[in-house]
């Protein structure tokens, strides 16, 4: 079995990937997904093919634009056993696909990218995107204090639903989670339209939309407490009493729970107020909010200039990533880049950048309630965030639609928490940083970031220690930045220390560092690269953790699989997976390209190696 490595952004060896070609109009081409799958071009629908063909189109039109990997689709086509040609299979439902597509656009749509594929299309092609659009249009029209025109815009946008999404495959969980996404908007828009309607037209004007889509969601309590409100300005007090009741009781049913304060508000004020006719309070767009601020970037931050500039052209360029994985080894300085180019991209997010840690002090993950609730601050919600991490996440996606900030997320560990919090829809973008490259996450940018550059790491180290000592001997202070393996974070604590010794001589430093405990003296206050090396480790499932300890035990520099396999004594399967899971967290550096199996050279970093062969690695099971 043989590892390969694919790389969204650019590698350390600075290559980029190729650019995705820009998406274009066809020749009056329609695809739709809010309602039953469907592909129109003169008003006709064009015959798909078998369901499993339809079911390849489903999915790269829930991910537009991005490249849907073809170990998903084969997933998605056979969640049990898959046949011994399901790749050729595969193959042949595409082909089948593009022919049909292009009799009718004349143009190549699906192509081959990345060990995936991906379908060109524009926005006005596809609803879901032209729905995005019109959704973004009228939030602007809203907030900017013209609610009839953000009303109409927002009524527009909901008329291109014609049914629940893709139905036909309710049965995938890649079309499931995609069809519960757009759902969620499309509830969350209605909301909005309701709430400006109902205080500009009155109750006539939304009674009946909210009827019908109370008896798809009666227990989604935004919906219901303005049900309760358009009854009440209607006067019919019966009406509104009985959807409270009906709140109240299938929740204590269903969940042990009482409604929350949007509903218990609605019928507080029916109690106290009475019924009310005609339009309700005078809508008025939301009260500007604070923007929030990143924290100030490292005051010595050096270099990265390459590494900034990709970033801005995926967060802010002509067709910007919703989400990029800033991944990469301990200490290689993935935070400070991602304050550095979340500083230069301010202009371009009017609503704020803002940093998120998604571990505590102890480097324990935060639970994501934690993590909701400053997000519920952060986007000016009322009151706080609910208990229930998904309720408080839709809310917060809702909120999100409408916002153009960018979140960066700092050390995440998994994909489970960054779903909730990356922006699903709108204008709003994430950076995050991680060891890990997150490859579950799906539509999102990487970029593994190397260690400094030689020049660029004796700069830092300059810039942090002063040029005058620096200079005194130049060739000692180039050996201590090699000695700490380029890492921004060992160069600043190399720099930091000598800093606190005036006394010591560089070349002295330098000799200890080469000949001594190198982890026992890069360490200055609360700062370790030791004890940053470890939480790396504690991060990895235990039984890779087991194999650590041979892997250690290889000589510095390149390694091979067989003498991978030979170190830790383990087969050649389970050598393979324990590669794979250092190669995703970062602890081990992938071959740059494919080649014959046996012969892909691998290399841990130097630190990590030295951390991996002292003896008490063995006794704290890495």
């Amino acid at each position: 079995m043989e590892l390969r490595s694919a790389t969204a952004g650019p590698t350390a060896g600075g290559r980029r990937p190729p650019r995705p070609e820009p998406r274009r109009a066809g020749a009056g081409l329609r695809f739709g997904v809010l309602g039953p799958l469907e592909v129109r071009t003169g008003g006709r629908e064009l015959p798909l093919g078998s369901p499993k063909q339809r079911l390849v189109l489903a999915l790269l039109l829930c991910e537009p634009g991005a490249v849907v990997p073809v170990a998903r689709l084969l997933d998605a086509l056979w969640p049990g056993e898959q046949p011994r040609n399901a790749r050729k299979t595969v193959q042949v439902y595409v082909s089948g696909l593009r022919r049909i597509l292009e009799a009718a656009g004349g143009e190549a749509r699906i192509a081959f990218r990345f060990s995936g594929y991906r379908i060109a299309l524009c926005p006005a092609e596809l609803d879901s995107e032209r729905f995005d659009q019109l959704v973004r249009e009228g939030d602007r029209c809203l907030q900017g204090g013209e609610p009839e025109q953000g009303t109409a815009v927002l009524r527009q946008a909901l008329a291109l639903w014609r049914g629940p999404v893709l139905r036909e495959f309710e049965q995938v969980e890649a079309v499931r989670r995609a069809a519960a996404r757009l759902t969620e908007r499309r509830l969350s828009v209605s909301e909005r339209w309701a709430e400006a309607e109902l205080a500009l037209r009155g109750p006539s004007a939304v009674l009946d939309a909210l009827a019908e889509l109370a008896w798809e969601h009666p227990l989604r309590e935004r919906l219901r407490a303005l049900q309760i409100s358009a009854f009440r300005q209607a006067g019919q007090v019966a009406e509104a009493l009985a959807v409270y009741d009906e709140v109240r009781q299938g929740l204590a049913r269903d969940f042990g729970l009482a409604p929350g304060p949007a509903v218990r508000q609605a019928h507080r004020e029916l109690l106290e107020q009475g019924p009310v006719r005609g339009p309700g309070p005078r809508w008025a767009p939301p009260a500007p909010r604070s923007r929030p601020r990143l924290p100030p970037e490292p005051e010595d931050f050096t270099g990265r200039a390459g590494a900034a500039e990709w970033l801005g052209a995926q967060l802010t360029g002509p067709a910007p990533a919703g989400a990029v994985v800033l991944h990469g080894q301990v200490g290689v300085g993935k935070t400070a880049l991602a304050l550095h180019a979340g500083h230069r991209l301010r202009a371009g997010f009017p609503d704020g950048c803002v940093l998120l840690r998604l571990r505590g002090g102890n480097g324990a993950p935060r639970p994501l309630a934690s993590v909701l609730a400053e997000l519920w601050q952060i986007a000016g919600l009322p009151g706080t965030a609910p208990a229930d991490d998904e309720t408080a996440a839709a809310v917060w996606q809702d909120r999100a639609a409408s916002l153009r900030l960018l979140l960066v997320l700092d050390d995440a560990r998994d994909e489970t928490v960054v779903r909730r919090l990356v922006p699903h829809d709108g204008p709003g973008r994430a950076l995050i940083t991680s060891r890990s490259r997150l490859s579950a996450l799906g539509r999102a940018s990487r970029f593994e970031l190397p260690p400094l550059p030689p020049e660029q790491a004796l700069r830092l180290f300059e810039r942090v220690l002063g040029p005058e000592r620096t200079a005194r001997d130049p060739r000692a202070a180039e050996h201590i930045v090699r000695l700490t393996g380029l890492l921004p974070l060992g160069v600043r604590v190399a720099a930091d220390r000598l800093a606190a010794l005036p006394h010591l001589s560089l070349a002295d430093f330098a000799s200890r560092l080469g000949g001594g405990p190198r982890l026992d003296l890069l360490r200055v206050g609360d700062v370790s690269v030791r004890e940053r090396l470890d939480a790396a480790l504690a991060d990895l499932p235990q039984d890779v953790r087991a194999l650590l300890p041979g892997v250690g035990s290889l000589p510095p520099g390149p390694f091979t699989q067989p003498e991978a396999e030979a170190a830790t004594g383990a087969a050649g399967d389970a050598v393979c997976a324990l590669l794979e899971a250092l190669i995703e967290n970062g602890v081990v550096s992938a071959p740059d390209r494919e080649q014959p199996q046996g012969l892909a050279r691998f290399a841990l970093p130097p630190l990590m190696h030295l951390r991996l062969r002292e003896p008490a690695a063995l006794s704290q099971g890495f």
